[in-house]
């Protein structure tokens, strides 16, 4: 239901109303350098990369020398990486939604992730119905990947993982449920607050954008992405996303303004 705010009843609202416009408008230039600086720093970073590569076929017997250029395109590698998840959040986000098979979605995503040490010897548990949404194929596997990928590096041993969604109605609109639960260490309650939070991270390496981007991204679909039972053993993350099964209702193109 849409909210429409009487300002001349609450002159407090409408203040409140231009502030929130204003943030906005300050968020999104932000966001516009942000996407800048990003864009050149990897341009930079591929130069880099690119002279590394020379010098390693000159001095391909100098065992020293490429031990410190590995060292180079390692935290080039970092960088780039860095760049590229900066300007995934700041930038603009344009949906191509198509009716896709959940089911189908997150198998190909488990699969293109066999390159991960442990994912051939972790198990992936899919318990999913003949679920379709109208979702972007692309957008959702990163959201996927990145969540797969997370259980897979919080162990230091063989993962299991399941994969459960349901149909249901939530404050009353259809919606599908996905859960995705692992036995690993699962999250601490005092960063259940944060874990969406940009910038936020506990890995050593790491930008504390993945799991930001992923909030995005299910935002952008009219969906909710949330933490689950912290008392459960391992991690459990549910994303909630409506049910579209017959049709779209929407333009089969959407764009999601940067947010912070």
């Amino acid at each position: 239901m849409r909210t429409i705010e009487n300002t001349e009843a609450d002159p407090q609202g409408g203040i409140k109303a231009q502030q929130r416009a204003a943030q906005a408008e300050r968020l999104a230039a932000i966001g516009q350098v942000v996407a800048s600086v990003a864009h050149e720093s990897r341009n930079a970073l591929q130069r880099i990369l690119a002279h590394v590569e020379l010098i390693e076929e000159h001095v391909g017997g100098d065992s020293e020398i490429m031990v410190d250029l590995h060292a180079i395109r390692s935290a080039a590698g970092s960088l780039t990486q860095m760049c590229e998840e900066l300007r995934e959040f700041s930038g603009e986000l344009h949906l191509d939604l198509q009716l896709c098979s959940l089911e189908e979605l997150i198998a190909a995503c488990w699969d293109s992730l066999q390159q991960h040490p442990r994912q051939r010897e972790s198990r992936l548990r899919v318990d999913v119905a003949n679920i379709s949404l109208w979702i972007d194929p692309l957008r959702m596997d990163q959201v996927l990947r990145n969540l797969l990928e997370n259980s897979l590096t919080a162990l230091d041993r063989p993962v299991s993982i399941r994969a459960h969604a349901v149909e249901c109605r939530s404050q009353g609109v259809d919606v599908v449920q996905l859960t995705l639960s692992d036995n690993g260490p699962g999250f601490l309650p005092q960063n259940l607050d944060k874990v969406f939070e940009p910038f936020f991270t506990t890995k050593q390496r790491g930008t504390g954008l993945g799991l930001a981007i992923c909030k995005r991204i299910v935002e952008s679909h009219g969906g909710s992405i949330a933490i689950g039972d912290a008392d459960s053993s391992g991690a459990t993350v549910i994303i909630t996303l409506p049910a579209m099964a017959t049709e779209d209702p929407l333009s089969s193109q959407r764009t999601a303004s940067a947010h912070w």
